[in-house]
């Protein structure tokens, strides 16, 4: 299928957004509908029958989960991307679950959106985006404790290895399913060409799997000078490439802890605490908020490493009383 002959469905409660979004489309060749909650995307959908759905996660009422659900159980069900402010693999597991085919990050440009929702159609996706769904399905296999389908990490590092622009960044997240050593051995090469184009949040990513590779193989000294690195790009306002911020936080203050700044780890453990208080949970819809906090592995170790931090450090907490803080923050207008 080409964009021309799609039946598009964008369910988001960003009006402007959404405006310009089905203008692009149509532009492409699309019929678009809009919704922006989830009973009107269900109103919509009896009347406008779609061949293909956008659905933002954030919606008022009901979440965009919900819309995935209902337009799933469709006959015949839409192929739907959903798009979300953070990047979370606990919530691409549900969005996959529920049946959604893809997941993007905000914000995602048109192109983007495209190549996702055609996403099974091989012969027209981009190089870059056909290494996206590879190491998508490794993700999502990590993330539910299953063995990844065989050849799909071997496709993964040959379509990131040829793709000219994209590709350096795309290697940085296949670094995720590689054995600590072999992280070690690739990543100098990396940071030259990343350093060289100026990708400085792949640049932080990189440090992050450095330094968890260095913690795996006991050199701590490597690890920490990985973890001062992601901190300093952190303070210059850059955010870490296809991670969750947050875990980028978390593999530092492991790192510097264990190698006796204690105070420096404090600082990143906090960071990250903030972070998910200030950014992440005020997208998660309320129904959601005790699966985010306590089934995704990143901010239920950074709750509990941050109970375990001394009167005197940066936080003190315990595990229920910083849950219950980050849903009550999540819970203000």
């Amino acid at each position: 299928m080409n964009a021309a002959a799609m039946r598009l469905l964008i369910v988001e409660d960003d009006a402007d957004f959404a405006a310009a979004l089905a203008r692009a489309m149509t532009k492409r060749g699309c019929e678009v509908a809009l919704a922006h909650d989830s009973a009107e995307a269900q109103a919509v959908a009896d009347a406008f029958a779609p061949s293909h759905a956008v659905v933002d996660l954030k919606l008022p009422g009901e979440s965009g989960l919900r819309v995935v659900e209902l337009l799933a159980a469709r006959s015949p069900a839409p192929a739907v991307v959903v798009l979300t402010g953070y990047a979370s693999i606990a919530t691409a597991v549900e969005a996959v679950r529920l049946g959604a085919r893809h997941y993007l990050a905000k914000p995602a440009d048109t192109d983007e959106i495209l190549a996702a929702l055609l996403r099974d159609e091989p012969d027209e996706l981009p190089v870059w985006l056909r290494a996206d769904c590879r190491l998508l399905q490794l993700e999502l296999a990590r993330a539910l404790g299953q063995s990844a389908p065989a050849g799909v990490l071997d496709e993964a590092i040959a379509l990131a290895a040829a793709e000219p622009q994209r590709g350096p960044s795309l290697q940085v997240r296949v670094l995720r399913s590689l054995p600590p050593s072999h992280v070690l051995e690739l990543a100098p090469e990396l940071f030259k060409t990343l350093a060289g184009r100026e990708r400085f949040g792949a640049v932080l990513a990189l440090h992050a799997h450095v330094a968890r590779a260095a913690l795996s193989e006991g050199r701590t000294d490597v690890a920490a000078i990985s973890a001062r690195a992601a901190l300093a790009l952190f303070d210059e306002g850059y955010a870490p490439e296809s991670m969750y911020r947050p875990e980028a936080n978390l593999v530092a203050g492991h790192a510097l802890a264990l190698a006796g700044a204690h105070d420096e780890a404090a600082v990143a453990f906090r960071a990250g605490t903030d972070w998910i208080r200030s950014h992440a949970l005020p997208q998660v819809p309320v129904p959601f908020i005790d699966s985010f906090l306590h089934r995704n592995p990143v901010n239920r170790e950074l709750l509990a490493t941050a109970a375990r931090l001394p009167a005197s450090a940066v936080v003190q907490c315990s595990p229920q009383g910083e849950v219950a803080t980050l849903r009550s923050a999540a819970s203000k207008p």
